[in-house]
């Protein structure tokens, strides 16, 4: 609504089954990446409906069609890699940009790459796992060098954040992550699972926010209404069926340093009341859990309770 140009890189893994759920028609210009779940790092393929039914097919995709010709190769995150620094050294700085970079690494499947070499001296899962952590180290390194020499850097601000925990216990595709000191990890809902670490950077954050450490409540779905309110635009919306606007708040308040608490003081973490349905995800359990102030709730079973080691 405020002129911005949109790009979407890396996975996708909100809607494929229509054309109408895919990036590009979900408010981005431009689109390159993947639309499933879990993908092959080196050749962009995907099991999509299990190997034994269909066969691996390429999951590659830029803009509304396949990105005939890109796939395989190298390892793709420097595939993606190379697509925000192409967005970035030829964009316009009179027009303003948003960019959703949706780092591949670190998910399943695990596989080496030269980034592992680091980690020689360790087992194959953990520089496996752990080469891909600095793979991720280098994309951002690029992204910050990329904006900094485009004169972009001054009024740029960047949210990195992760969905999950990481995999920590065996029933979960890729484990290979200790989220230690905190209990479990993904497809449960203690501290591991959920309990993710951000930051925000970037010359928009005021001087007397850095290196601050805060500890309030912020549920990812607030980055919705805090990027609108930044950009200029009201988060105000009722889409047909919904009872209300967004349950997003807008976090700046508290990011920027204005304001001593964060307005975020409950979260809905998990609400599957009954046992699972059957082929649910390895790990899911019929659990819910609801964080209200200093207090945590959760029910029925849960899986992976336990604390990793150091």
């Amino acid at each position: 609504e405020v002129g911005y140009t949109t790009f979407h890189i890396g996975k996708w893994h909100l809607g494929q089954h229509l054309p109408s759920q895919l990036p590009i028609h979900r408010g981005f210009d431009h689109s390159f990446g993947y639309l499933g779940g879990a993908e092959d790092h080196y050749d962009n393929s995907n099991p999509g409906c299990g190997e034994n039914t269909c066969g691996k097919k390429t999951d590659l995709w830029r803009d509304r069609g396949p990105a005939t010709g890109e796939a395989g190769g190298e390892f793709a995150a420097y595939k993606y890699d190379r697509e925000a620094l192409r967005i970035i050294s030829t964009h316009d700085g009179a027009t303003p940009l948003f960019v959703y970079y949706a780092l591949q690494c670190a998910h399943a499947p695990n596989e080496p790459d030269s980034y592992g070499d680091l980690y020689a001296d360790r087992t194959e899962e953990f520089a496996n796992y752990n080469g891909m952590i600095s793979a991720v180290d280098s994309a951002v390194g690029n992204v910050t060098d990329a904006l900094k020499a485009s004169g972009m850097w001054a009024n740029s601000l960047i949210v990195f954040t992760s969905d999950n925990g990481g995999p920590s216990a065996k029933t979960v595709s890729g484990a290979a992550a200790n989220n230690w000191p905190l209990r479990g990890g993904k497809h449960t809902a203690w501290d591991g699972g959920h309990r993710v670490l951000a930051f925000v950077n970037g010359g928009l954050l005021p001087d007397a926010a850095r290196g601050r450490k805060l500890d309030g409540y912020i549920a990812s779905a607030d980055w919705y209404r805090t990027l609108l309110g930044l950009a200029g635009v009201d988060a105000t919306d009722a889409p047909p069926g919904l009872p209300d606007a967004s349950d997003s708040l807008d976090v700046w308040p508290y990011v920027s340093g204005a304001a001593a608490a964060s307005p975020r003081t409950e979260i809905a973490l998990a609400s599957r009341w009954a046992d699972p349905p059957k082929n649910s995800p390895p790990g899911t359990n019929g659990s819910a859990a609801l964080i209200v102030g200093d207090y945590k709730l959760l029910t029925a079973k849960m899986s992976s309770a336990a604390w990793p080691g150091p």
